[in-house]
This record gives C-alpha cells, sequence and structure tokens, in this order.
C-alpha cells in the first residue's frame, strides 16, 4: 500500500512490475481500507505536513500494517529553509525521526522503517 500516494504514479509503477498495489490519499484518493498489508510506503509525505500531523500519519500507518507488516518512510534530506512555498503551494520541513531504525539515507533522503509492533516507538515522537 502506498499512504500519501498523491494521483497514484507509484501504484501505477508498481503494478505494471507485477506487484498488486493500493493506495490512500486523503485528496486524491480518499478511499479507506478494510485491508491489512505487509508492506506500506510513505514515500515524502512528512515533509509536506506541519510535524503536529507527523505522530497521526504514522499511527494511521500502523493501522494498515499485518501483524508481521513493515512500513517504509523516505524524507527527504535536502530542504534549505523550512517553511510554506507559495510558487509550490505547500509545506516543506525536513522529518528526523528520532530512534526509528533506518534503512538508508544519504544528503538527499533518508528512508526509516518500522513494525506493526512500534506503537511505543510512535507515540514517544515529538508531540506539537
Amino acid at each position: 500500500m502506498d499512504f500519501g500516494c498523491g494521483q497514484g504514479d507509484d501504484i501505477e509503477y508498481l503494478k505494471s512490475h507485477g506487484y498488486t498495489a493500493y493506495g490512500y490519499d486523503p485528496f486524491f484518493q480518499p478511499v479507506h481500507f478494510d485491508m491489512k498489508f505487509d508492506v506500506v510506503l510513505c514515500t515524502y509525505v512528512l515533509n509536506v505536513l506541519e510535524r503536529m500531523y507527523h505522530k497521526r500519519v504514522l499511527l494511521n500507518i500502523l493501522d494498515y500494517l499485518s501483524p508481521l507488516g513493515t512500513a517504509y518512510v523516505t524524507v527527504r534530506r535536502d530542504i534549505k529553509t523550512e517553511g510554506y512555498r507559495e510558487h509550490w503551494g505547500t509545506y516543506q520541513c525536513n522529518v528526523i525521526l528520532n530512534n526509528f531504525p533506518i534503512v538508508k539515507q544519504n544528503n538527499k533522503f533518508c528512508i526509516y522503517t518500522f513494525r506493526a509492533n512500534s506503537r511505543v516507538l510512535i507515540e514517544q515522537l515529538y508531540d506539537c
């Protein structure tokens, strides 16, 4: 499942490579699923949300994970100035998820991961 899938480009890419893929986006595809998923992707979503929404998004992702499922949350690390971008019409911020395991990182992005049993880790995330 692609959580925060936008218009679904990544879903179509995955399907074209033989994967079964679903997507949820509160604006473009606001359909909730009564399913659990082994893998939930969340790519560059937290960067466009104010920090007060990060924990809620991660808890929503957790609700979609199967008992042995894994979530992968990719965030940008190359944002020079945080705040609203008038030319894009979006908010942009750097995201650091302290104590979350990291799959890969460089100066442009970081991929965090968590499992279905990570509620305590998420609950300990910063509060705004």
